[in-house]
């Protein structure tokens, strides 16, 4: 079984923190070709064309960006989990030199 971990809105998407499948993929690609035809609204949460994954978009395998790895094309074996994090903003006003100027 491989599972493939959802955060923050993308949990909204699913309906579940975590999916779970079977070993039938072999690369992240093929995981995320299942997820996104078993939750079609992820698509345009992840990528922003076929195999282009959003620029904000992490996708970890076992703790590991996908990005440090082999991308999309990454190996996915019997066990291993899939973290995805969509783009998360937020922090506080921007600060300027002088407030009182």
């Amino acid at each position: 079984m491989i599972e493939v971990k959802l955060y923050a809105t993308l949990r909204s998407l699913v309906g579940s923190k975590s999916v779970m499948f079977q070993n039938n993929a072999d690369t992240v690609g093929v995981v995320l070709e299942e997820l996104i035809q078993k939750f079609p609204d992820l698509d345009g949460a992840i990528f922003t064309e076929p195999d282009v994954v959003r620029p904000f978009v992490a996708i970890m395998v076992n703790g590991r960006d996908i990005r440090h790895l082999n991308g999309l094309e990454t190996m996915i074996h019997s066990n291993d989990t899939v973290d995805i994090f969509p783009p998360i903003a937020g922090g506080s006003a921007p600060c300027t030199r002088n407030r009182f100027a």
